[in-house]
């Protein structure tokens, strides 16, 4: 009789439906757990930060956007010869893994010459001035004296040929020629030996026998202009060799090892 009403209970359409419920809470159940693992396993995923070095901003954009990253532009440089909103620098670097999402710092040319404003550089010595100028990035130039009052301090600077006020606004690399002054003396001197100095060094000991700094050249890499030293000069150095008084001497500069 049991059997009877089991057999009979599973031909009706109630034990149909609660089957129906059943298998379908199995596969929903399957469904959720297979769809939550992808997830999972692609949250987990990296990928590789693609070379977008030298592109436009615009080329950038589109290569990290198909990569699945975002980015932000943090600096930008005027480097010569670049055209502007080039990438120039990017963090993380190219190949690096990272994940979906993950944000790339960028660093972009300027396509604009940035500007300084130029500081007094009068009644600074020659080492002064040259570090002043390395501070706003700009460039020593040629060196000239003065008669002058006082010797050995900057009096007056030019930019190809046009004399330069204290806050004229220039651009950042620019030579700027410097103009010291001198005392000066109608007796002859004797040309010094200038080799192992400093640039400075050699414009006080010239400054001291009464003769001008001529052309000033580097040869080789430079790191530092202040511990360049001379290794050449023009007039050499001959032992109690004549030299009138206000002369002009060149020098040749290398880095000290």
């Amino acid at each position: 009789m049991a059997n009877a009403s089991f057999w009979d209970y599973l031909k009706s359409r109630t034990a149909w439906i609660q089957l129906a419920l059943i298998l379908g809470s199995i596969v929903l159940l399957l469904l959720l757990t297979w769809f939550g693992l992808n997830l999972y396993t692609r949250q987990g995923q990296q990928i590789k930060v693609p070379n977008i070095k030298d592109l436009q901003i615009a080329q950038a954009q589109v290569a990290l956007r198909r990569a699945g990253l975002n980015y932000e532009v943090i600096d930008s440089v005027f480097i010569p010869g670049r055209q502007g909103s080039q990438v120039v620098e990017q963090d993380p670097p190219p190949g690096s893994p990272v994940k979906e999402g993950r944000k790339i710092y960028l660093t972009i040319s300027s396509g604009k010459v940035p500007t300084v404003i130029l500081t007094d550089l009068r009644d600074l010595t020659l080492r002064q001035a040259q570090l002043e100028l390395e501070k706003q990035r700009l460039v020593l130039g040629e060196v000239s004296q003065d008669p002058s009052v006082v010797s050995a301090l900057v009096i007056r600077a030019s930019l190809n040929g046009r004399e330069l006020k204290a806050g004229t606004r220039i651009a950042q690399g620019s030579v700027v020629d410097l103009v010291t002054g001198i005392v000066q003396s109608d007796s002859a001197g004797y040309i010094p030996d200038l080799a192992g100095l400093a640039l400075d060094d050699a414009f006080e000991s010239l400054n001291n026998a009464g003769l001008n700094l001529g052309k000033v050249e580097y040869s080789g890499a430079i790191s530092d202009t202040t511990s360049a030293l001379i290794f050449k000069q023009r007039p050499e150095f001959i032992p109690n060799q004549p030299i009138q008084s206000g002369a002009y001497i060149d020098v040749w500069l290398r880095q000290s090892e």
